[in-house]
């Protein structure tokens, strides 16, 4: 597995960025191409939710004051309300002055009244909108950043075990990095660039084309991703933080939409392809999956080994349903399990808690293998839900025939297998270090 190995020539870490390539208003708006308006459903969540959204925050320990939202959502209203006033206003003036442009003559210093009032309606809208279009992105801004609602299932404190397959190992075990290396199987460089060899590199092949054919199976279809996208889709999908930036040597500063390395087995791939997308009702559900490389920034300060690399071999999923997510979740989980299952490696699947789940997912269902030498668990795959937030951020719609209305699908997303992290564990699990097991053999050229 030939790592990445990026310089800063190329690539750039993304930081904390104080504009939006989602939500593009006023001059902006004229200065730059707005690829969509993202669908902004908060008026409903504040009417009606609003506990909720506060239960919400509170359970994620999510660093956002929402009083301070409420109170700027409030004022935006108001704002609002005076803009929509005065083109009423204004429009009302034009018909009372087409009217009366009849009978010119007749009416002449009451056309004369109107169009200086007129006048000054359209400098007030003028001077406005400067102060107008400020206001409506940066409260915006705040209501894109705010959370996914949290789904019945997922945990509030505690996360929860939902299944486990074979008892965890008890015995301790050197760090799978000096294990490969002892055995041949790995070259080790840094975060961003490592090797497999030998019965490793076989091992990454094997493994990935056992879960092709799984998910194959299962009733899913191959999709060929880019390994690029857009600022767009990357704040849309809310993992800013974790993409590569193509560093561009003519860059413009009026340039909101970068270009960003994420690879093709990723979620931003999927809706980089699905962002203002219609389908019909009928068409659903949509089952794909994509296999490739995960690009990501990692922790410097974490440990240097398989699991913490910038790029990774792995198997991403991607579903869009209608109103059965649920259902649809529960096959996918029971398929997965059984896919892992036929290892025979331990693993388990968790319901993580509020408190440790993106911000764009409503429930995140962790599958983990034993690390002996980490004495813990490490998460080795994952499948999320999304609920319709990604849909209504990146216009993601299907035809309701029922209705005749336009809906937002329902997405649950995932990376069912990261290759490098399964092979650390396996490499601390397995007494004999043997890792072409007669499963896999089978898949090793198939």
């Amino acid at each position: 597995m030939n790592m990445l190995k990026h310089s800063c020539l190329y690539f750039t870490h993304t930081l904390k960025r104080c504009y939006s390539a989602l939500y593009i208003t006023g001059k902006k708006a004229q200065e730059t191409f707005a690829v969509l308006t993202p669908y902004i459903d908060f008026e409903e969540r504040y009417n009606n939710k609003k506990n909720e959204l506060i239960a919400n925050i509170a359970a994620r320990n999510y660093p956002l004051d929402i009083h301070k939202v409420f109170d700027s959502w409030e004022f935006f209203q108001t704002v609002d309300d005076r803009r929509k006033k005065l083109e009423a206003t204004r429009t009302e003036l034009a018909q009372k002055i087409s009217t009366l442009m009849k009978e010119y003559s007749k009416n002449e210093d009451e056309i004369k009244k109107l169009r200086l009032h007129a006048k000054l309606i359209k400098d007030d809208l003028k001077a406005m909108k400067e102060h107008y279009y400020e206001v409506e992105e940066q409260v915006m801004l705040k209501i894109l950043d705010l959370p996914n609602v949290l789904h019945p299932k997922t945990p509030l404190k505690e996360e929860t075990v939902i299944c486990q397959y074979l008892e965890k190992p008890e015995s301790s075990s050197e760090s799978h990095k000096d294990i490969a290396e002892k055995l041949g199987f790995l070259q080790y460089i840094d975060k961003t660039s490592s090797f497999l060899k030998g019965e490793a590199s076989l091992f990454e092949q094997a493994i990935l084309n056992y879960f092709r054919n799984c998910m194959i199976d299962s009733g899913f279809t191959v999709f060929c991703n880019p390994s690029f996208c857009r600022s767009v889709v990357a704040e849309g999908c809310a993992d800013m933080e974790n993409v590569f930036t193509i560093a561009e040597s003519e860059h413009s500063k009026e340039n909101l939409n970068h270009l960003h390395l994420s690879g093709g087995a990723t979620l931003l791939s999927f809706m980089a392809y699905f962002t203002k997308h219609t389908l019909l009702s009928t068409q659903l559900p949509l089952k794909y999956f994509a296999v490739g490389k995960r690009y990501r920034n990692v922790d410097p300060e974490k440990t240097d080994d398989l699991f913490n690399l910038s790029q990774e071999s792995s198997l991403n999923i991607f579903l869009a349903t209608a109103d059965n997510e649920l259902v649809d979740l529960d096959c996918v989980l029971k398929d997965v399990k059984g896919f892992y299952q036929k290892l025979g490696y331990h693993f388990r699947m968790v319901l993580l808690p509020a408190n440790r789940i993106e911000k764009s997912e409503s429930l995140h269902v962790s599958i983990q293998m034993y690390s002996n030498h980490l004495n813990g668990y490490v998460e080795v795959g994952n499948i999320s839900s999304y609920d319709s937030y990604l849909s209504k951020r990146l216009i993601f719609t299907y035809n309701d025939q029922s209705s005749k209305d336009r809906a937002f699908p329902k997405i649950i997303a995932g990376t069912v297998l990261n290759v490098p992290k399964v092979l650390g564990c396996v490499l601390e699990n397995s007494p004999d270090k043997n890792l072409l097991s007669d499963v896999l053999n089978k898949y090793l050229f198939h």
